[in-house]
Parts: C-alpha cells; structure tokens; sequence
C-alpha cells in the first residue's frame, strides 16, 4: 500500500490499558469453575452454590485487573485486588464498575457482533461479570485461602529495550497567549548501525500532568531528517515549532494516548527503522494543569526482519462544527477508498474529551461491515485494537469512520483542531501489502 501524507495528531494517554498484551494475566486454573470458551452461552460457565474470593473469583482478577490492581505486580491503581483483605471491601464497587463495563478499561464493543479484537483481558465475559456481582451479592465469600492462587502477571513494560530514544535535555513548554497548547518536535538518533523493524515499544512520558500525546516519525529520507535537525534550536529552545505536522515528510511509527503502555505490534509484522536515520519524537503538551518540566523517552524492541512489513494510514473527518449544549452530535460520515490491496491488523481511534462513541466501517464486495465500534469512548483510556484475525482488504474498498460527542458542558461551538479543547475524528490502520 502507499503511504499517505499525515498531519499531525492529537493524541493522548495515561494510565494502564488492559489491552497491552503484557497485561493478559494468568490462565484459567483447572478447578477455577469458570471454562475459559467465551463462546460459550452466558449461563454455561456459572458456578454452583455462591461463588468465593479464592478459585473463582481471584481468578477472573488476575485476568482482568491485576494488571494495574496489584502494586506487588507494578500495577497503577489507587487499590490493589490482589490479595482476599484487599478486594473484598471493593467487592461492590466491582460488581458495579464491572457490570457498566467502566472497568476494565476497554471500551470497544467485543461481543460479536463488530471485527473481535485481541482484548488481552480487557473483555468480559457476561458470566464474569455475573460472579463478580453474585460474589458481592453474597457478602464477598473468602472460600479455601488453601486454593492454588493465579500466577501474578509482569509488568507491562520493555524492561531490555533494544533502542531508547531520549529527549537530550528537559523542555519546559510555554503558554502562546491563553493557548493552553505547544507542539513541540525533538530530532532524536536511534543509532541504529543495521536495517531493523519496530515489534513493541513503550512511551515513558517524563511529565504525564502536561503531555497530550506522543507520536515518533521517520522522515521519508535522510535529507529530510537533516532539514528537521537544522530547524532546532533556530528560536532559542531545543527542538522546534511542528504545529499542523512535522514539517517536513515523515510517517509515524509509534502512537501513544492516555490508556496506552507497552504496544506490541502482530507478529512477523513491524514498522521499519532504516540504519543511520534520525527520528523525529512529537510531543503535543497541555498546560490546563499548570507548567512544567518534560523530558519524555520511548523505547523499541525491534528485529532484523519481518515477514509482513507495515505502515500507518490515516482517515480523519476534519470538518467538525459542534454546537454546545447538545447531549450527542454526530460528525458527518467520512469515507475513502482504500489505496491498495493489503491487510488491516489492527486500529488506533482517537477523539479528544467531548468525544462520546466513534465507528469503523468497511465497505467490502457490496457489503458493510464493523471494524471498531467504540461505543464509550474515554478520553484518560485511549488504546489500540489490534484483530484477532486481520482483514483483507481490496483496492475497489472503502472505510468509513463517523464520531458522536457530547457537548453539554460547551458554552461556545466547538471545531477540528489539535488543542485538547478542540476536537478530533479519526483513526490510524495499521496495514501490509498484499
């Protein structure tokens, strides 16, 4: 497929993202009680008699909220659920976040009914979601504390990177006027000595309060990295000004948004890194918080060679006018054809805070059919989706991407832009060639 030229993103992320595959959590135990078939009929995998904190209900944890609930497993969260004493004064406040599925935090719909998702225990099933209230329901039973317990996950991190890319000194961003936004590009060196391809990386911001996005692009050759280096510094600060791009022709190859830690891309898939070639790391901040210091990192583990070579393309509504006041505004649909027979992986959504629920359709041999179907969008829990089977697609094809949003709390219209308080329609495809 040919590249496209991109225009800068606004993006953002915080937080832990049950998608990231480091997060999948421990199998299912052989006396666990509930069959790990998420095909199977809701009821089929319900326990017999209440269910209990240990053998059951500790294992459908593991799975779906260790990840950041556990702070011995390097997790995030303000309170762990790892441990009998720890999740049973919670036992309510999980029924109840579980059964809206504000918790865990993947908020495409994976039922079915659109293109399934490699949800890494981000999905729950209906029959969890009912333990885990009957457990509440019950008083939060303990059961054997004997019982074998799940195996606590890792990390999501790169904890041997193979290339870490660092901003050469913190950057103190600064307020345009009242424009809480600058976006601000850094030319970094992977010192790469050989050819390699992308097939995880993590994005470690160094001031989360005041970083809106992070994306890392590759100049489309060596004299534009060149160009891009000489452009910083040229206003007295490190890096230099990119609102509305790079500047100069560049391609991402790693997305970050509050919800994302560690992105593993498909197997034998990657994102190539030419020898010798300079990055350009973009960072968007936001100052609505307050000022401060950032120095951002990202960190690659890459191989020599894949057998499917990737790129992002983009699709993106930009003609967004939204009044205020209104509880749900849709954007006009925006399609485009696809630019060549190749294979779709896996998608980055992205809306900004009004943003209420964004769709992916693909239009394939007279029919249409779900490629995502963000249906509570979150602006702090933004993530890839990456297919469990990824979709071949045609020449003759076309995607289509439409956003809701609520824009209650607006008093003025609000329009396309990169500023947090603007907003944003799009989404990346992570695609190869035939």
């Amino acid at each position: 497929m040919r590249a496209l030229t991109l225009s800068v993103v606004a993006l953002t992320a915080l937080g832990c993202s049950s998608a990231d595959p480091m997060l999948a959590g421990a199998p299912p135990r052989a006396d666990a009680g509930v069959a790990p078939d998420s095909s199977a009929p809701p009821d089929a995998n319900l326990p017999a008699g209440e269910p209990t904190y240990h053998g059951l209900v500790d294992d459908i944890l593991a799975r779906h909220c260790w990840g950041c609930h556990s702070s011995a497993g390097g997790g995030i969260a303000p309170f762990d659920l790892d441990t009998y004493p720890s999740a049973a004064p919670e036992a309510a406040l999980i029924a109840a976040a579980t059964s809206t599925r504000t918790m865990p935090p993947f908020f495409a719909v994976n039922d079915g009914s659109c293109q399934p998702i490699q949800d890494h225990g981000g999905w729950l099933r209906d029959d969890e979601i009912t333990i885990l209230r009957l457990w509440a329901e019950h008083g939060a039973p303990e059961g054997d504390p004997t019982t074998t317990p799940p195996t606590v996950m890792a990390p999501p991190h790169l904890d041997a990177p193979d290339v870490t890319l660092t901003m050469s000194q913190p950057f103190t961003p600064q307020l345009r006027g009242t424009d809480p936004n600058e976006i601000r590009c850094f030319v970094v060196d992977p010192h790469l000595t050989t050819d390699a391809f992308i097939s995880s990386y993590e994005v470690l911001p160094g001031t989360a309060s005041v970083v809106h996005h992070v994306i890392v692009y590759e100049p489309e050759s060596d004299a534009n990295a060149a160009s891009a280096a000489a452009m910083e510094g040229t206003d007295g600060r490190i890096g230099y000004a990119c609102n509305g791009g790079t500047v100069v022709p560049a391609h991402p190859v790693a997305l970050w948004a509050p919800g994302a830690h560690r992105t593993d891309y498909p197997a034998n898939t990657g994102l190539s890194l030419p020898a010798g070639r300079r990055l350009i790391l973009q960072i968007h901040y936001n100052l609505a918080n307050g000022i401060a210091a950032d120095q951002t990192s990202v960190r690659f583990a890459t191989v020599g060679s894949v057998t499917h070579p990737a790129q992002m393309l983009l699709l993106s509504q930009s003609s967004l006018t939204l009044p205020p006041h209104e509880l749900s505004v849709l954007s006009t649909p925006r399609s485009r054809a696809v630019p060549g027979a190749g294979t779709i992986w896996g998608v980055f959504p992205h809306m900004h805070t009004t943003g209420r629920h964004l769709s992916l359709t693909l239009q394939h041999a007279g029919a249409t059919s779900c490629l995502v179907d963000v249906e509570r969008w979150n602006f702090n829990w933004q993530q890839p989706y990456f297919y469990t089977t990824p979709i071949s697609v045609a020449a003759t094809d076309h995607i289509s991407i439409q956003c809701e949003y609520d824009t209650m709390s607006r008093d003025v219209t609000t329009t396309y832009g990169e500023g947090t308080e603007s907003e944003m329609c799009l989404s990346f495809f992570y695609v190869t060639g035939p």
